[in-house]
């Protein structure tokens, strides 16, 4: 199964170094918290098992330097890398390193979610099509963002032009700018969207 929970910006920062084919780490003066995504077996119905990061978030102080009277209210999706090899429909389904028949479909993945402080809430999660596993982790900022704070309004993310956004729309995030290039070493981006609830 999957588990996504709080990580430490070192953490987060290492994989981004590793997996993240065009962006850097951030410093920490830029991160407000960062998640990440682990793949758990079980390898003993004694409950030992080992766990593998996958994916790392980052969110922290938007980079586009809103302006208007909301420009506070705004956080940014900074960085979101997955382990280059990973093939998400391939991952493990089941608890164990056995395989029984009666377990969940193999359509889908159970995902465990921590809470933003690093609790582990009573049977917080989804069973996630493996394809959707992407879009899901995206929209775990919104999740965490709503815990952390009561007055972020929105968030923003970025990818290049080139780039497909398909994913990020999968997680209700919304194209609402594009951003030029500045010449050489600046690619043009879209940015998206995504409006929280408080």
């Amino acid at each position: 199964m999957l588990i996504i929970k709080p990580i430490t910006n070192q953490e987060a920062n290492n994989a981004v170094y590793k997996w993240h084919r065009h962006n850097k780490p951030l410093p920490d003066l830029h991160i407000d918290f960062c998640y990440g995504l682990f793949e758990y077996v079980r390898d003993t119905n004694a409950g030992i098992g080992n766990a593998e990061l996958l994916g790392v978030a980052v969110v922290g102080n938007p980079c586009g330097r809103p302006t208007g009277k909301d420009r506070k209210l705004i956080l940014e999706v900074r960085r979101v890398c997955f382990k280059p090899d990973t093939v998400f429909h391939k991952l493990r389904r089941y608890y164990t390193n056995k395989v029984y028949k009666n377990e969940m479909s193999l359509r889908t993945i159970p995902v465990l979610v921590q809470n933003i402080d690093g609790t582990q809430p009573f049977a917080q999660g989804n069973a996630i099509p493996a394809y959707k596993i992407p879009s899901y982790f995206l929209a775990i900022a919104k999740f965490y963002t709503e815990q952390k704070y009561i007055n972020i309004k929105t968030l923003w993310t970025y990818i290049q032009e080139t780039e497909d956004g398909r994913y990020i729309e999968e997680a209700g995030y919304t194209k609402d700018k594009y951003v030029k290039s500045r010449g050489n070493g600046h690619t043009a981006k879209h940015r998206y969207a995504l409006q929280l609830s408080t």
